[in-house]
């Protein structure tokens, strides 16, 4: 599900799990209890049910089809499409592994995320849109508007802003000691660029922050400047201070 479409280790902020625990525990259980009742799951030609997973460097995922049919894969080599059919045993039944499930309690697809925001930023616009400017193109008026590819923008922006601000701070470098310490244990814009799950063998200069400063496609962030950009980052780093 990475950028470079191969697995890596993803570092989960406690209160991020404890927001997605509360989903489990709540609308999630909600929707998988419906569609228990409704017999959705047990309709699903290619569902599997998961029997057991191992553990290990290449932990393998074992599974019993419909048909009572045995099959195993390794876990890493599942397709999305795969893993939207893997299923356990519940106390109500069957419910699915996906985590993220729509209001039919089916696997939520992960294109339709962007759909999610679509609707998400024209509740946004319709609300704190002034009259005189509705209707108007969302992009001319600076109503709020997020995509799930401007959040990955964000987030490296953030990331590069703070790495560099630790850095400097932690040691007191100098312009010139600092590129001698970059040659030497690496650069912010590596840790980043592997945050971001960036393929190795791209140089950081194509990654997605190394463009932050100086897009302006409209597309990566709402009519983005060089400006704003630099406006944004003296802001965080004052925050940081404070």
């Amino acid at each position: 599900m990475t950028r470079s479409k191969r697995p890596r280790t993803f570092y989960v902020a406690a209160d991020a799990l404890g927001d997605v625990e509360a989903y489990v525990d709540s609308s999630r259980a909600w929707v998988v209890r419906k569609a228990q009742q409704a017999g959705r799951y047990e309709r699903l030609a290619q569902l599997r049910l998961v029997t057991e997973v191992t553990r290990g460097l290449k932990p393998k995922v074992r599974w019993r089809d419909q048909r009572g049919v045995a099959g195993e894969r390794e876990l890493n080599l599942l397709s999305v499409r795969e893993r939207m059919m893997l299923f356990s045993e519940g106390p109500h039944g069957l419910e699915p592994l996906w985590l993220w499930l729509n209001e039919q309690g089916m696997p939520f697809r992960p294109h339709s995320w962007d759909g999610v925001f679509r609707t998400a930023n024209q509740r946004c616009a319709k609300v704190l849109t002034p009259p005189k400017y509705l209707g108007m193109d969302p992009h001319q008026v600076f109503a709020p508007y997020a995509t799930p590819h401007s959040a990955r923008h964000s987030f490296a922006l953030y990331m590069l802003v703070v790495l560099n601000y630790l850095m400097d701070r932690r040691f007191g470098l100098s312009p010139a000691e600092r590129r001698d310490f970059r040659l030497l244990y690496g650069d912010p814009w590596f840790m980043v660029q592997n945050l971001l799950g960036t393929p190795r063998g791209r140089p950081p200069l194509t990654s997605t922050s190394r463009r932050w400063p100086i897009c302006s496609c409209g597309r990566c962030w709402p009519r983005p400047t060089a400006i704003r950009i630099r406006r944004r980052c003296r802001s965080w780093i004052r925050s940081l201070h404070g």
